[in-house]
């Protein structure tokens, strides 16, 4: 299992916290990623599909949830506020990743990451 969530870090992790409650084994893999921003969702999808690739057979859940309303600060009004908070807002996705099936209803092509050197300044 895959889950991805940029707004905030939850300890336990948001898969812990819903394992019991969906029926899942207790020795499912879990990967939690936090704090990659707007290429959470596809940084979040490629690892599941690489995970799939390196066991096959395997089914690999990937989840995505974003809760932009609660880091809204309503007591500050300020230009960086009002358009975070036009941009972005609520959501969730998932999906089942596996690898070889020959009914997939789409595929997943290579993924990759660059980090640019000097730019930790323009996030946040």
């Amino acid at each position: 299992m895959v889950t991805i969530s940029t707004t905030g870090i939850a300890t336990p992790s948001i898969e812990v916290r819903v394992l019991g409650r969906m029926g899942f084994r207790s020795d499912v893999h879990r990967v939690p990623i936090f704090g990659l921003g707007c290429a959470g969702g596809a940084t979040g999808l490629a690892v599941a599909a690489r995970l799939a690739l390196a066991t096959p057979g395997s089914i690999v859940l990937f989840v995505t949830v974003e809760l932009c309303s609660t880091s809204i600060r309503l007591d500050v009004v300020s230009k960086a506020n009002i358009v975070a908070t036009a941009l972005f807002g609520d959501g969730a996705a998932a999906c089942l990743v596996r690898s070889g099936a020959d009914d997939a209803l789409a595929i997943i092509g290579e993924g990759g990451e660059v980090t640019w050197p000097a730019t930790p300044d323009i996030m946040g």
